[in-house]
């Protein structure tokens, strides 16, 4: 059987209340610290993309996370925040 993977739109909206809770509360006074977890989020998001279309390498991986940045940089707040980094 094959996964269903869910879209890119959709892993944003379940997920953007929690991100800008965590930028609300944790980005005051330890923001230094968040660039670190949304490294590893967003290091995530390209094992998302590479489950979902097995036929890319890790460079086209890492191409397509950059490029849903640059296309849609509101999609997630952090990227909205800067912590776009991968």
């Amino acid at each position: 059987s094959h996964a269903i993977f869910p879209k890119f739109s959709i892993i944003a909206q379940r997920l953007r209340l929690r991100i800008q809770g965590w930028l609300t509360y944790y980005g005051k006074f330890r923001k230094d610290c968040m660039r670190g977890i949304f490294y590893c989020f967003n290091e995530r998001l390209v094992k998302w993309a590479g489950n979902k279309y097995k036929s890319m390498n890790w460079h086209q991986k890492y191409e397509w996370v950059n490029r849903q940045v640059k296309l849609t940089p509101n999609l997630f707040p952090h990227w909205k925040a800067g912590f776009i980094g991968v």
